[in-house]
């Protein structure tokens, strides 16, 4: 009986024991697919943040110089500062697509405009933000659908 008692013991502790190793593995490494979109939305959530610190050196260097319509983007998100004391833009992922190299983030938007006299001016809007390269470097190739930069040229 006594000797019962030790294997059981004995067993239970094998058990315990394979059990709890089990629990300590490495954790499986991150789907590239995953750091890839993880990285696009971070890169896009950077750009709406330099947007709205009104930090014009920071906003266009979101865009690669490769990027058609740096400049444009660069001249609206200007005119926005320059008319804007306040600007506060929520920007939510509805849907995202990875073909090969590319990750595509199909948004909506909102956005509070608050001009030098106090008013504040409201809009809404779809925004698909196009990334391409691999996992760690991703460059904006292009934005389609309507921007939240240029409040300022845009009527109410």
């Amino acid at each position: 009986m006594q000797s019962t008692r030790i294997h059981y013991l004995l067993l239970m502790l094998l058990a315990l024991s394979l059990f709890s190793a089990g629990c300590f593995k490495k954790p499986p490494p991150p789907n590239p697919d995953a750091v890839r979109v993880s990285n696009a939305r971070a890169e896009m959530a950077a750009l709406v943040k330099t947007y709205e610190d009104r930090n014009l050196t920071a906003f266009i260097n979101q865009f690669p110089f490769e990027f058609r319509g740096r400049q444009d983007a660069a001249d609206l998100a200007e005119k926005d500062f320059a008319t804007f004391t306040k600007i506060s833009v929520a920007v939510n992922v509805d849907r995202v697509t990875l073909i090969k190299n590319e990750v595509t983030l199909y948004t909506h938007w909102e956005g509070v405009w608050v001009d030098k006299s106090g008013k504040e001016s409201r809009d809404i809007g779809t925004l698909l933000f196009v990334y391409a390269g691999d996992g760690n470097k991703l460059k904006l190739t292009h934005l389609e659908g309507s921007n939240f930069f240029g409040k300022s040229v845009r009527r109410d």
